[in-house]
């Protein structure tokens, strides 16, 4: 198993990053994990746990630009979980893969969150890559143990989140996305076989 904590490209924790005039940022969290369990005579279990991603703050800080900016801020999760038992002996061959929060852009929503006094121009994405594959013969004579699949169980996949945004001028662009691409196979010869997604 795979039991990751925070990946945060910037992370602000109540602090205020302020820039008198110009700015361009680039705020990322990038991750690519991958857990893989294989047994001939037992119990194959592989799981990924990332609790968050965020670009650009994790929910309380400031980002202050007196003059212009241009705000590039990414998360991108990209996770693999593999299960293989030939004999599945006590217990089913399970694959899953939780990411629970994939942000962009988390800011203060009640103080300044992203305060820009002239032009802004932002890109925000958060992408979640799942793909879980559980795969077993069973237990022939014996037990028939299942083969288990679940990918994005209850994850919030979000561009920005929580976050207050004022202008002073123009916005020149201002492009928000999500992508949650998710995969849940189950194989088994003998026994019962689950995929869930979502």
């Amino acid at each position: 198993d795979a039991e990751l904590g925070q990946a945060v490209g910037v992370e602000l924790a109540g602090q205020t990053v302020s820039i008198g005039q110009d700015a361009q940022i680039g705020a990322g969290a990038l991750g690519s994990n991958q857990a893989k369990a294989v047994t001939i005579d037992g119990d194959a279990d592989a799981e990924i746990y990332q609790s968050m991603a965020a670009g650009l703050g994790d929910g309380d800080g400031s980002v202050l630009v007196g003059g212009s900016a241009v705000i590039d801020a990414d998360a991108n999760l990209s996770n693999v979980a593999e299960a293989t038992s030939t004999v599945a002996d006590s217990a089913p061959a399970r694959a899953r893969i939780n990411n629970d929060v994939v942000q962009a852009v988390n800011l203060n929503k009640t103080g300044d969150g992203l305060t820009v006094g002239e032009d802004l121009a932002l890109d925000a994405d958060a992408v979640s890559n799942q793909q879980a594959t559980a795969s077993t013969i069973g237990s022939p004579g014996g037990t028939d143990q299942a083969a288990e699949a679940e990918v994005a169980n209850d994850d919030r996949i979000l561009g920005i989140a929580n976050t207050r945004v004022e202008v002073g001028h123009d916005v020149s662009q201002f492009t928000v996305s999500s992508r949650l691409d998710a995969e849940a196979t189950a194989n088994n010869m003998s026994g019962a076989a689950t995929a869930r997604a979502g």
